[in-house]
């Protein structure tokens, strides 16, 4: 499963992408682009799980 932190405007979401291609968009946030990747990467630190961040 990949996961996408993406810049759109001025909403950053994340996607979750699973193997068959299919996308999930599971957070819309709109502030800071680079607050909401350190939040993610160190929630995903604590969960002790490796997942690529674009």
């Amino acid at each position: 499963m990949n996961m996408f932190l993406a810049l759109n405007g001025y909403q950053s979401n994340i996607d979750m992408e699973d193997g068959l291609n299919m996308t999930m968009q599971i957070v819309e946030y709109q502030e800071d682009f680079e607050i909401l990747k350190d939040i993610v990467v160190a929630f995903f630190k604590v969960k002790e799980r490796i997942y690529e961040i674009e």
